[in-house]
């Protein structure tokens, strides 16, 4: 733990990778079976194999690391048609956190901690669908490519899913190897970042979405999509004078 942060520490943070959740449930999973309490079926085990390995690297969502695609798969969905847990805990991404977070405590004060039948279920659940969904995708020749990296940026299209307006306008997007929406670093969940060193407010950086424009064939509509893509960040200073320096053009507008 840190008591102090420099700006290069906190500027980190916009490439992190790391989904907690299923983070988490991966361990749940190696401490069934570690414990050998049971309850976790083959598929399980076979994908706690590859997850293991994932885990010890850092639990990146970015494809390119080594069983990230599985862990992708892995389904944070916790409702009650889910499971019975979410009666316990609540639902959504706030119950799953609570049971998570409830689970990793009774660890950390007893080690050999069992989990009740509906806790073995879940996480045997969640591993074995995340193994067969990957054996699926193999099994129709995708490989390790996912199809979320070949889906287009839509036009007009936005996080409600409403699709394209215009199939003609959209946008590839190559290169995106982090799918995870629920991670910072993904471009997936149309992240936003501004970095704002305190002790140079001109030495700022940010990077927004490719965003949208009633006039698509504008050429600023896709200046930062390479950067963007990329996860990098462009020059944002926030005094007048230093925005002058790297003004590319400039309208005047007449009253």
């Amino acid at each position: 733990r840190k008591d102090k942060f420099s700006p290069s520490d906190v500027l980190e943070v916009h490439y992190d990778t790391v989904n907690p959740a299923r983070r988490e449930i991966v361990r749940l999973g190696l401490h069934l079976r570690d414990t050998k309490q049971g309850g976790l079926s083959e598929d399980s085990r076979a994908a706690l194999e590859v997850l293991e390995k994932w885990l010890e690297a850092g639990a990146g969502s970015d494809l390119k690391f080594e069983g990230a695609e599985l862990a992708t798969r892995i389904s944070t969905f916790f409702r009650f048609i889910a499971t019975p847990l979410a009666a316990r805990y609540g639902g959504g991404e706030s119950g799953l956190a609570r049971f998570l977070k409830d689970a990793a405590a009774r660890i950390k004060a007893d080690p050999r901690t069992g989990l009740d039948e509906e806790e073995r279920r879940y996480i045997d659940s969640v591993l074995a669908g995340a193994w067969h969904e990957q054996e699926d995708a193999a099994g129709r020749g995708r490989g390790a490519a996912n199809p979320a990296q070949r889906a287009p940026l839509g036009c007009f299209d936005s996080l409600d899913g409403f699709g394209s307006l215009d199939s003609m306008l959209d946008l590839p997007l190559p290169g995106i190897t982090c799918l995870d929406g629920q991670t910072i670093h993904s471009q997936a969940a149309q992240s936003y970042t501004q970095w704002v060193p305190l002790h140079d407010v001109d030495a700022a950086q940010t990077i927004c979405p490719i965003g949208h424009s009633d006039r698509p064939d504008n050429r600023y509509r896709k200046s930062t999509l390479s950067l963007w893509v990329e996860g990098k960040l462009h020059p944002a200073p926030l005094s007048r004078p230093a925005v002058e320096k790297i003004a590319t053009a400039r309208l005047v507008l007449s009253r």
